[in-house]
């Protein structure tokens, strides 16, 4: 998982992938705001990028491609996770937030999800109604 947006996705090619047996990233070159950036991916996303492209037989530039072999289209992939119970705002929400609980650097954060300010990763560090409570619970717990 890398919180990319599906406009960024869609718009990746493969030149745009560099994998080795030790790191890889994605590098999105005109993102929100025609800003570029580069997005390491862990070890499984390499692993199931490699076995995507080792099934390809077709010369088309574009990283993912539907089923009439061209660009697959930000609608196309919203389907596809709809198709299996996910949302691709709430994905990459979720994976933001998992990124504030975990603790990691604002920066970091800002970095990783393209935003621009790091106004915009506060919204994702709001506690939830489970915070509240467990911050309450552990009040006087020894």
């Amino acid at each position: 998982m890398t919180g990319i947006r599906v406009s960024d996705l869609v718009a990746l090619d493969r030149l745009d992938l560099d994998v080795s047996d030790l790191k890889g990233s994605l590098i999105v070159r005109l993102g929100k705001g025609n800003k570029e950036g580069t997005l390491p991916l862990n070890v499984e996303a390499r692993r199931v990028i490699e076995r995507y492209l080792e099934e390809r037989t077709d010369s088309n530039p574009a990283l993912f491609i539907s089923s009439r072999q061209e660009r697959i289209s930000i609608r196309s992939v919203q389907y596809l996770l709809e198709k299996n119970g996910h949302n691709a705002h709430q994905t990459r929400h979720s994976f933001i937030t998992g990124l504030v609980r975990a603790g990691e650097d604002i920066s970091v954060i800002q970095s990783l999800s393209g935003h621009s300010s790091a106004d915009m990763i506060l919204r994702y560090s709001m506690p939830s109604e489970e915070d509240k409570q467990k911050a309450v619970d552990n009040i006087f717990k020894d």
